[in-house]
């Protein structure tokens, strides 16, 4: 099992920074869990993965975030995305079904 823990921080512009950066167990950071046993789990921190959100809102009022991923330092994964409200969808032009219930 993974788990991950993120440091938020707000920014006076309104902005919020979500950051994995930790240097160990207790950190903001990448866990590994496994389970040794009906009350015993072995927990690893991943020091070489980090996971950094930027989220705001432009000029023109549109939410969007900026998603990078380092691993052992280097960058793996930049994504640059807007966020809508799903009510919204139509008004983007987009036709994606609606999910029933059991659908992940």
């Amino acid at each position: 099992m993974r788990r991950s823990s993120l440091r938020p921080r707000a920014h006076p512009d309104g902005s919020l920074t979500l950051d994995s950066s930790g240097r160990g167990i207790g950190d903001p950071g990448f866990y590994r869990l496994q389970s040794r046993g009906p009350e015993r789990v072995r927990v690893w921190y991943v020091r070489t993965l980090k996971e950094f959100f930027h989220v705001y809102v432009t000029p023109d009022g549109v939410l969007r975030c900026d998603h990078a991923v380092r691993f052992l330092g280097l960058p793996v994964l930049r994504l640059h995305y807007k966020i809508f409200r799903r009510a919204n969808r139509r008004s983007l032009g987009v036709s994606l079904p609606l999910p029933t219930a059991g659908t992940p």
